[in-house]
């Protein structure tokens, strides 16, 4: 399993845009998971989680979980949730 390298805290107005993505779920599914990824990851977060429980709750890799907060933290937001190739 990975090793955690990025501390998640997102801004108030990140977390709005991460609840809308989600809530609304009219966006792709890779967008939604991301945005579940990063909400779940958050440190200011009373419900945070480690990578492995990420992962087993959205039925994904932690791999996958670590390049999207590695994407974050290192792109933010906008580039992580749509994401280009």
């Amino acid at each position: 399993m990975p090793s955690v390298k990025y501390i998640i805290e997102l801004s108030d107005a990140d977390r709005k845009t991460l609840q809308d993505i989600v809530g609304k779920g009219k966006s792709p599914a890779k967008a939604i998971l991301r945005a579940n990824i990063l909400l779940a990851s958050d440190r200011n977060n009373k419900k945070h989680m480690t990578v492995a429980e990420i992962a087993n709750a959205y039925h994904t890799t932690p791999t996958t979980v670590q390049n999207v907060r590695t994407s974050y933290a290192n792109n933010g937001l906008e580039a992580t949730v749509k994401r280009k190739k």
